[in-house]
Order: C-alpha cells, then structure tokens, then sequence
C-alpha cells in the first residue's frame, strides 16, 4: 500500500452506505482514479468541506495495486465549478463530458484529456446562455479526437478528394469523416451542408459560433460517432436530459433542410 496525492477533477459521486460515498476522478498522471471516501457525508452534514461534481481537487489515498478502489485519506479543493448546477443545460453539458470520459475506461494518465476536459467546464461556466451549446460540443469533440478518434472534414474518406465548399456531402460514421457530394450518393450517416459543416468545423476548431443552429442535431451526430467509435451500445443517459433541451432552445431557429 502506498500513500499518493495527485489533483483530479470530480467526474462522479455516488452514495456506498449512509456515510460513504464513491467518487471517481480524472488525475491528468493515472486517468480514472476511483475511492471511497469513508464517513464524508457525515462530515459535509456537520459543516465540513464539500466535494462536489466537477472540482479540481487534490487527493491523497492510499493506493494499493491491483485494485480498482482505492481508500481517501484528505482533500484539498483548488478550484470550484459549483455554479454550473444553477443552469440546467450546463449542468447537463458538463455532465455529458464526464459520461463521455468515463466510457472510456483509462487506467494510463494523458495530461493533454485531462486539460480538454477542464478548459471545457471553465468554457461552460463563462459562457453567455447562448453559447452553452456550441461550448459543450467544441469540448465533447476534442475529448473524442483526444481518444484518437479525430473526424476527417477536410477530405473525401471514400475517395480522397478534397470537400469542396458547395453542394450536399454525408458524414460517414463508420469510416469517421465526410463523403464528397459524388460519393454521398451511396452509403449512410446524415447528411451535411454547407453551412452545417461550416458550423461543424469552427466547433472543432474550439471556436463554435454563438446562438448555434441545429444544435440538437450537432449533438445526435457528436453522439452517434461516439457510440460508434468508443463501441457503446447504449446511448449516453445525459441525452435523455440534453436532447430536449437543445431541441427546445432550437425552436423558432429551425436547421435548413438537409443539415446535419
């Protein structure tokens, strides 16, 4: 058994008996650390220190190898995401990138996730209400491309040639980009035009335009590739709760026709 302190970001917490809690983090050096933390829901019932969703906070357990839990000793918060529980749709954007990351059990540490999925939470935080949408795609797409699944926008996945800037292409999931008009004839996967993929790009670029049409489509295809990729069989359960959402601050602003 060895003591180790590392920081790490609260993904997710669930209650193990009336005192003890689960708590599953993402530490830039050992991917998904998972504790029990013993007696913390008396303590925050007394006035001590919380531990709440989507914090950065530096932990020390004890470690012992071979094992998927681990027991926390102490906690130190260094930053605070509290805020974003007070806006349904931000909560359940960040929620959804925690699900996302969680799907895809790490046992090895990437700094680089671990940056992606803070920059995103900070992005969900400071963002104005309009944004929200756009900002959670942009850090749900970056987390994918870190898994080593980046989407291919610039060329034909078919034929290679290079996507012109008119006319109606198809995102292939399966083979992870698009399909020029030519070859979006045969095939599945939605449909794309020209200003859905340009909407698409500046997502991936981490620059999402603000009041983003077609948002809930955005996300059924951001969802649907990572199923596919991350071998999921069941869609994500903060869809349920996104879904609606992104479709409710759609209405009035419909997607043109034929997009995403």
């Amino acid at each position: 058994m060895t003591l180790v302190t590392r920081p790490g970001t609260l993904l997710r917490s669930h209650p193990y008996s009336e005192s003890s809690r689960i708590l599953r983090f993402l530490t830039p050096e050992a991917g998904i650390v998972a504790v029990m933390a013993r007696g913390v829901r008396k303590q925050a019932s007394k006035g001590g220190g919380p531990l709440d969703l989507f914090d950065d906070v530096e932990i020390t357990y004890d470690h012992r190898a071979g094992r998927d839990l681990h027991t926390l000793r102490e906690h130190r918060t260094l930053k605070r995401r509290g805020e974003l529980g007070s806006n349904l749709l931000r909560f359940a954007g960040a929620s959804f990138l925690s699900e996302l990351i969680l799907t895809h059990t790490m046992e090895e540490g990437s700094p680089r996730l671990h940056d992606r999925l803070t920059s995103g939470l900070d992005g969900l935080l400071a963002c104005a209400s309009e944004e929200i949408p756009g900002r959670f795609l942009a850090a749900g797409w970056g987390i994918v491309a870190e898994f080593g699944f980046p989407p291919e926008l610039a060329r034909c996945v078919r034929c290679n040639l290079e996507i012109p800037p008119e006319g109606m292409t198809r995102f292939d999931l399966a083979e992870g980009g698009l399909r020029c008009p030519e070859c979006a004839a045969s095939g599945v996967g939605p449909r794309l035009g020209p200003g859905a993929r340009t909407d698409l790009r500046a997502i991936l670029a981490g620059a999402p335009p603000s009041g983003l049409r077609g948002a809930a489509e955005h996300f059924n295809l951001l969802e649907r590739f990572a199923l596919h990729h991350l071998d999921r069989r069941r869609v994500f359960q903060t869809s349920a709760t996104l879904a609606p959402l992104l479709a409710s601050e759609g209405t009035g602003d419909p997607t043109p026709e034929g997009q995403v």
